[in-house]
């Protein structure tokens, strides 16, 4: 495991930065330190899509900001396996370039909530 304290967040928060000005991609980075001791997999999954979405609603680029809970009614039902898994798949399918998404401080909750591949029966993602 990396050592505390070592620039990780700052590397992804300017690589996020620099990919969005390049403008091949949209990057988005989302922390998840808020989220700890969340044990519970459906309280994640509802947790990492607001997350998600604050993350959206924050960004300085417009196309991203402006899918800001867009989806969120759509996927606020949904099983817990695949609310973050949907809401990609409609922010991918919504935006004109690949999205790459940087997920910090991961480990913060408990029992690997972000296990997102898709079983046989669900496709891809």
């Amino acid at each position: 495991m990396p050592p505390r304290h070592s620039g990780k967040t700052t590397c992804l928060t300017a690589l996020t930065g620099r990919i969005n000005s390049e403008g091949e991609y949209y990057a988005l980075y989302c922390s998840l330190a808020s989220l700890s001791g969340i044990n519970d997999r459906k309280e994640a999954m509802g947790a990492i899509v607001g997350q998600i979405n604050k993350r959206l609603l924050s960004n300085d680029v417009d196309e991203l900001r402006k899918l800001a809970y867009a989806f969120d009614s759509r996927h606020n039902m949904a099983d817990a396996d695949v609310r973050v898994q949907g809401l990609f798949n409609d922010l991918c399918l919504a935006l004109d370039r690949e999205l790459v998404v940087f997920f910090d401080e991961a480990d913060c909750i408990g029992e690997d909530p972000l296990n997102l591949v898709p079983g046989p029966d669900q496709g891809r993602l």
